[in-house]
């Protein structure tokens, strides 16, 4: 009895530690497989957070049937796309291209702020939507999205344009001029950096160093047409006429060219409507590639043929790589498509004063003025003219039309004071030139003018006055010396 006890006790206690022994298998199979399990659901919950969380909304057009219908197609065909994958930033990005590509700048700018949201880190997305809200007109929003940008990405040169630029709209001279310093740094041998911290230099009264990061510009892309200008407006300011004129016929209508940034090949491929070409086409020609310009603009010929804007732009391209038959050509058909263009005679005038036929020139310049009697650019146009011929008193007639419909451009002013000197009437051009300065207070020209009326008024005192004002902006400069002979010391 008492051994039946004892192998019963020794069975229970081989049970009980067999039945632990199961249990903590037990459990020890149960933490692995809570393990796999929390594993698993971790990295299910990975792969499917995204379709976990609410994707951005497709953004579309207040109205497709108020755009162009090849606009209408090519965006509703990427809607489709966008809806079917917006949790992709792609799906929003390509949107946005096509909305810039195509000036819708509020799409745009909301597109790639979608793509940002889904794919922060992409430099392309977040730098096309500062563009696009600028050019939508939110310029203190554009730039905060470039300084925030700029953080991160401090050595981007297409980033370090936009910003001296955006900062030279907000009226920071000092924040712009470190920015196009930067650039100049970053890509050396584009001449936007040097184009832009000329612009600063020049709005800060400082012409003549100004003249050396703008040449340094022509130096690079001597077909940049806003290097091209502003280095007109630097010789003018400079009192070097000459040297002024022939570079200001260069950068007629000049505007800024932005350098490439990795979106910018994107943007132009869905660029479909004929606004968003004729804005491509002169950003060719500023870019003085007029070739590119060319076939873009033949391409939009094809699909309007009677398009004066078109005629006249692929006229100018032309011209710029000097097949002027071909620009007559096009001309000519947009006169017969249309002859109230002022625009279409003004550029028959300029096709006529590349091969020196003056004559022909004011003529168109006469056809231009009957249309558009009330601009000033066409009175202006012919007073030019006018003066190359040596006929002065005829181009201040011009020029006072020009400045009777519009008073605010100094250099009118200051083309008229000087047409009044070669016609030895000082008193006249005394006028002009304080008109001038009253507009422009560093216009050096204005000043040395003014130093020539007054000394030829027998005004010594003022003429002394003028020049050391003169004197202050360019020491040295040429202009200058003749004066000084004649006034002699003027400290």
């Amino acid at each position: 009895m008492g051994q039946n006890k004892g192998k019963q006790g020794r069975r229970s206690r081989r049970a009980e530690h067999q039945e632990g022994v199961r249990k903590q298998r037990k459990r020890a199979l149960q933490g692995i497989v809570l393990v796999v399990i929390v594993v698993v659901l971790g990295g299910a919950t990975y792969l499917v957070w995204p379709l976990l969380t609410q994707a951005p909304a497709v953004v579309r057009p207040a109205s497709l049937d108020a755009l162009d219908p090849a606009v209408a197609d090519l965006i509703t065909a990427k809607l489709e796309a966008a809806e079917a994958a917006p949790g992709l930033a792609s799906s929003h990005g390509t949107l946005g291209l096509v909305y810039e590509a195509n000036l819708l700048w509020e799409e745009a700018s909301r597109s790639y702020a979608q793509a940002a949201l889904l794919e922060p880190d992409a430099l392309g997305w977040r730098l096309h939507q500062a563009i696009a809200t600028r050019q939508r007109g939110d310029f203190e929003e554009a730039l905060r999205l470039y300084q925030v940008l700029a953080e991160t990405h401090p050595d981007v040169p297409a980033l370090a344009q936009r910003m001296g630029e955006a900062l030279l709209e907000q009226g920071d001279l000092e924040g712009a001029e470190a920015a196009f310093r930067h650039l100049t740094d970053l890509a050396p041998q584009a001449p936007q950096g040097y184009a832009g911290l000329g612009d600063v230099l020049l709005r800060q009264g400082r012409a003549e160093e100004a003249v050396t990061p703008i040449e340094q510009a022509v130096e690079r892309a001597p077909g940049y047409r806003m290097a091209q200008y502003l280095l007109g407006d630097a010789y003018r300011r400079l009192g070097r006429m000459e040297e002024a004129e022939q570079a200001l016929a260069l950068g007629v209508d000049a505007t800024v060219s932005y350098l490439a940034d990795p979106l910018t090949d994107a943007v132009q491929q869905y660029a479909v409507n004929l606004t968003a070409r004729l804005d491509r086409a002169g950003q060719y020609l500023n870019e003085g590639r007029p070739e590119a310009a060319v076939e873009l603009l033949e391409q939009a010929l094809a699909g309007h043929p009677e398009n004066i804007t078109v005629l006249n732009n692929l006229s100018i391209a032309y011209m710029r790589m000097n097949r002027l038959a071909e620009a007559e050509d096009l001309l000519r058909t947009a006169i017969e498509l249309d002859d109230g263009k002022f625009s279409t005679y003004l550029n028959l005038s300029a096709l006529a004063q590349r091969s020196n036929q003056l004559p022909e020139a004011l003529a168109y310049t006469e056809e231009a003025i009957k249309r558009a009697p009330q601009h000033d650019q066409t009175h202006f146009a012919k007073g030019q003219t006018l003066a190359r011929m040596g006929d002065y008193e005829a181009a201040l007639a011009s020029l006072e039309q020009a400045l009777h419909y519009n008073t605010a451009k100094p250099a009118y002013h200051a083309f008229s004071g000087d047409l009044c000197l070669h016609l030895d009437r000082p008193e006249e051009a005394l006028v002009y030139f304080q008109r001038a300065l009253a507009l422009d207070a560093g216009w050096f020209p204005a000043w040395v003018g003014l130093a020539q009326a007054n000394l030829a008024l027998g005004r010594r005192d003022d003429a002394v006055a003028a020049l050391q004002e003169a004197t202050k902006l360019a020491p040295g400069h040429p202009a200058l010396r003749d004066l000084q002979e004649k006034l002699g010391d003027i400290r």
